[in-house]
């Protein structure tokens, strides 16, 4: 509800490394690329993107530089929070869909109920 803004700027945005790799292994390439464009928004280096203050001395710098340009601009962060909100919320299937992947079981019929492992191809979904 708060967008990157508000992320980087509470104690969530402390474990942005952590959500980078999580996303990585789990294949959510789309959900990977709109967190990386926000970073490279906020412009901090990885070794400060877990120092919240660190973050909100960049977070201020921005603020700052966008209230001088005046409006008619995007407010900072405005594009990826858009793209993050657009994408299909399909983050609780993306467990299941990470072990489909890697093992080639499927935990679910086609119903969507729970049943004995099947093999079958399996798309990833985040990309929709």
């Amino acid at each position: 509800n708060g967008g990157f803004e508000q992320y980087f700027s509470n104690s969530s945005g402390d474990s942005v490394a952590e959500a980078i790799r999580g996303l990585g292994r789990l294949s959510c390439t789309a959900t990977l690329a709109i967190l990386n464009e926000a970073i490279a928004e906020l412009g901090v280096d990885s070794g400060e993107l877990h120092d919240r203050e660190s973050r909100a001395r960049r977070l201020s710098f921005i603020a700052q530089e966008w209230k001088r340009v005046g409006s008619g601009t995007p407010e900072p962060f405005d594009g990826p929070t858009d793209r993050l909100q657009d994408l299909p919320e399909r983050f609780s299937r993306a467990p299941a869909l990470h072990w489909q992947r890697r093992t080639g079981l499927n935990l679910q019929s086609p119903d969507g109920n729970v049943s004995g492992a099947k093999r079958r191809a399996v798309q990833h979904d985040d990309e929709d």
